[in-house]
């Protein structure tokens, strides 16, 4: 699995490629290390130099961190979400279907994650680059939608709008957890 020639077949061709590789799964050591692990580390990359970039390199160690466990943390909880979701209105997903779906509609998410080198001081760039990332991640929830239309799921419409209610309240939640401890071991790590 190359991971280039996988993010062009999402972009292109969403629905062949869900349809595909929600009927016969790849094989989990090989997915995670080819596709998983390359994206999902683009945002602490970018948190992690954005610091370095500014001269704090401890706050660099502790943002890059906490970037990477945030994003672990709402992948695994988006795929523990989305069957209980999917059960709710009389439908079935695997977890094998769920991790997958998820870690697909997580993509351009993670890919967005690249914004984040934007410097928060210069305002219309932070703003920019904000509004692009929120722009990804609607891209995602279509991703979330075409997938459960090839799996036909009953209720698509109803199961996409609670999903994503109890991602983005898992992801406030995580992010405020980590934003609070990571400021904490800042203040432990500079005295």
């Amino acid at each position: 699995m190359n991971v280039k020639r996988e993010v062009v077949a999402l972009l292109r061709g969403p629905h062949e490629l869900l349809r595909e590789r929600l009927t016969s799964p790849p094989s989990w050591p090989h997915f995670v290390v080819t596709l998983i692990l390359p994206l999902i580390v683009i945002r602490p990359i970018a948190d992690f130099l954005a610091s370095v970039i500014t001269g704090h390199p401890i706050a660099a160690m502790v943002l890059g961190t906490s970037g990477f466990v945030l994003q672990v943390g709402c992948l695994i909880g988006l795929a523990l979400i989305l069957p209980t979701v999917v059960r709710q209105f009389e439908g079935t997903l695997t977890e094998t279907q769920s991790f997958l779906l998820a870690t697909y509609a997580s993509i351009p998410l993670w890919l967005a994650g690249c914004l984040y080198l934007a410097p928060d001081e210069i305002l219309w760039l932070f703003i920019i680059s904000r509004l692009a990332v929120v722009a990804a991640a609607s891209y995602g929830v279509y991703l979330l939608h075409a997938g459960l239309e090839g799996l036909q799921v009953p209720s698509r419409h109803l199961v996409v709008g609670a999903t994503v209610g109890g991602y983005v309240t898992l992801y406030l939640l995580l992010w405020g957890l980590f934003g609070v401890t990571s400021h904490i071991m800042l203040i432990f790590l500079r005295s």
